[in-house]
C-alpha cells in the first residue's frame, strides 16, 4: 500500500496548508524567484502556495530538484516545505512563505 504524503507550509500569519502528494500538479520557480506549488482537490478545485527563494540566477534548477526527490524518497508522511513560524524550511534558499491561495 502507497504511503500517504503531505507537503507543509505556514506564513508568518500562522496561514497553513497541508498538501496531500496525490494532488500536486506541478512546482515551478518564475522570474522572479518564487517557488509555487500548485495543487489540485478531489473535488476538482485548486490552489497555489508561493514561496520566496534566495536562488541565485541558474540555482533554481537545484531548488526544484532537490524538492522533486524529497517527495519521491521520503519517508516521512509529513514534509515541511516552509514554516515562517518556526523558520523551519526544506532548503536553505528557501527563506519565506509568500501566500497561501486556497482551493476553491
Amino acid at each position: 500500500m502507497r504511503q500517504v504524503k503531505w507537503l507543509y507550509a505556514r506564513t508568518a500569519s500562522n496561514d497553513a496548508v497541508a498538501i496531500n502528494t496525490k494532488y500536486v500538479k506541478d512546482i515551478a520557480i518564475d522570474g522572479d524567484q518564487s517557488l509555487h506549488i500548485g495543487f489540485s482537490t478531489a473535488a476538482g478545485g485548486a490552489g497555489v502556495v508561493e514561496m520566496t527563494c534566495d536562488a541565485t540566477d541558474g540555482e533554481e534548477r537545484a531548488i526544484l530538484l532537490y524538492l522533486a526527490r524529497k517527495i519521491a524518497s521520503s519517508r516521512e508522511p509529513v514534509m515541511v516545505v516552509a514554516d515562517d513560524v518556526t523558520s523551519e524550511y526544506i532548503h536553505e534558499d528557501i527563506s519565506a512563505v509568500g501566500t497561501i491561495t486556497p482551493s476553491s
